[in-house]
């Protein structure tokens, strides 16, 4: 009996043993694994090479403006604008090519900063939030006189070509710029259907010159788009009265960014999200 007692004894140090050598190896591993996640969610210069769009709103030298702005980025972070295409009150509409664009730096937390030339002497810099899945990020206008913009640029799409189904569902855009109301903001819930085709279920405008207002029941279309999600939406706003809008839709459908089409009236631009 004290052989087997003294055995059960044995047995029980043992396993007391084992099981605090493997807490000890977990406890050591735990790190290592926290050190990979964390690298993982690094971003990267490189992680921003391809094709972009952005698109902006705000105040310049130019008066009110909306731009969009189509841009390569290579491994480093620097590359061309392809298009340069500026909408204002006090400049009209004009569209440049070629221009350079670059990225300044980029901390691993996806913030950084990002230089686009607009002539000489011109440049617009701005401070950027990248996302964590590399396909979106937002831009507000360093604190210097003549830029007071504001915009979201989105990676466009060059593996798998977008049809206007993949906008079916729930969306819900901001705006905010100029309009026949003065300065403006604007917040639109709405429904596409597979064909691109929808009704707003709210329009709610916010301007210095027509206060605060809502709507139900205005239509909504997708009125054009090409395979890498670039195509063109119009919203309705009353009798004789409609915003068109230049979009960008995300990678993964869940987002696209507006910039307005060159006519009087419309200097609006923003963001549509999916619910």
């Amino acid at each position: 009996m004290k052989h087997r007692e003294s055995m059960r004894r044995i047995l029980i140090a043992l396993v007391l043993a084992l099981f605090t050598v493997s807490l000890g190896l977990a406890q050591e591993e735990a790190p290592e694994e926290n050190e990979k996640a964390t690298a993982a969610t690094k971003i990267a210069v490189s992680d921003l090479q391809g094709n972009w769009v952005a698109t902006f709103s705000g105040f310049t030298g130019c008066g009110v403006s909306t731009m969009i702005v189509e841009f390569d980025l290579d491994a480093t972070g620097n590359g061309t604008q392809s298009v340069q295409a500026g909408h204002s009150d006090g400049c009209g509409d004009n569209t440049y090519t070629n221009r350079p664009v670059g990225i300044h730096f980029l901390n691993p937390d996806g913030r950084g900063e990002i230089g686009f030339d607009c002539g000489p002497p011109c440049g617009f810099v701005f401070p950027m939030q990248v996302s964590r899945n590399r396909q979106v990020f937002n831009m507000s206008a360093e604190s210097v006189g003549g830029n007071y913009l504001a915009g979201a640029a989105v990676k466009r799409e060059t593996a798998t070509a977008m049809a206007v189904s993949d906008f079916q569902g729930d969306w819900t855009a901001t705006f905010s710029g100029l309009t026949g109301c003065g300065v403006s903001t604007l917040l639109i819930h709405f429904h596409l259907d597979a064909t691109g085709n929808g009704t707003q279920s709210l329009t709610a405008g916010h301007s210095v010159g027509c206060g605060d207002n809502s709507y139900t029941g205005f239509i909504v279309q997708v009125q054009a788009l090409n395979p890498d999600g670039r195509g063109f939406i119009a919203f309705e706003c009353g009798v004789n009265c409609g915003f068109g809008f230049e979009f960008q839709v995300s990678r993964n459908k869940q987002l696209f960014n507006m910039s307005a089409q060159p006519v009087g009236g419309n200097y609006l631009a923003g963001v549509a999200v999916r619910k």
